[in-house]
């Protein structure tokens, strides 16, 4: 159970990290953010949604948590002199 756990985190890291790489390429997002932090964020209202709420999930919806993410990301991002945001470490 814990290597499949392990491996999605792996596989998400990877896939969620070159989507924000590209991001940060074109100036959209900080550079340095902490990647897991922002999958996490990005998955929390699905995982909500799926689990608790079932209330109807269209696109001004998923608009609403990008930009939630988005300000937030810009908001929190690590300053220039103090270099890229260490990631977070799992117990």
């Amino acid at each position: 159970m814990a290597a499949n756990r392990a491996r999605v985190w792996v596989e998400a890291d990877t896939l969620i990290g070159a989507v924000l790489d590209r991001a940060e390429a074109r100036g959209e997002l900080p550079v340095g953010i902490d990647r897991r932090l922002t999958l996490e964020t990005l998955i929390g209202p699905l995982q909500v949604w799926l689990l608790l709420s079932r209330e109807p999930f269209d696109d001004a919806y998923h608009e609403q948590i990008v930009d939630v993410v988005l300000g937030g990301l810009a908001a929190a991002a690590p300053r220039a002199a103090s270099g890229p945001a260490a990631p977070r470490r799992r117990s």
